[in-house]
């Protein structure tokens, strides 16, 4: 029994994963085309591929557990990009579009949520390989 409740939970987080780099790939486009620093689109372009390579590895997983792959709608992500839509929205054809554009990166990608999802999935991992 305990095995079937890690892997239920397992397949949720994956579900809530799956949506948050779904989401991430429809915002980084319009982020690299609000910059006006070549350097910092380019970031947001490398970016891009990277959170592509994110979805593949998670589809791996669903295929892994025989699981379709679904997005369950992650409210946290969907919090965080509507702020960062503002945060441009707010600076945009100003002087700190990319100050803003940079800030509004950071709160959508370097956040303990995404941390914490990613290593609840790394520890369940381990336990359904046992």
């Amino acid at each position: 029994m305990k095995r079937k409740t890690i892997e239920v939970l397992f397949v949720e987080e994956l579900t809530d994963n799956y949506d948050c780099e779904i989401r991430r790939k429809r915002a980084l486009p319009k982020m690299a085309r609000a910059g006006t620093h070549e350097k910092l689109r380019d970031a947001f372009q490398k970016h891009l591929h990277e959170t592509d390579h994110h979805v593949l590895r998670l589809k791996h997983f669903f295929q892994a557990f025989d699981k379709s792959v679904r997005c369950r709608k992650c409210e946290a992500i969907v919090g965080l990009i509507k702020q960062a839509d503002e945060i441009v929205s707010d600076s945009k054809g100003r002087p700190t579009i990319n100050a803003a554009l940079i800030r509004a990166a950071q709160k959508v990608e370097h956040n303990n949520y995404e941390n914490a999802s990613y290593g609840c999935l790394a520890e369940w991992v381990d336990q359904l390989r046992k």
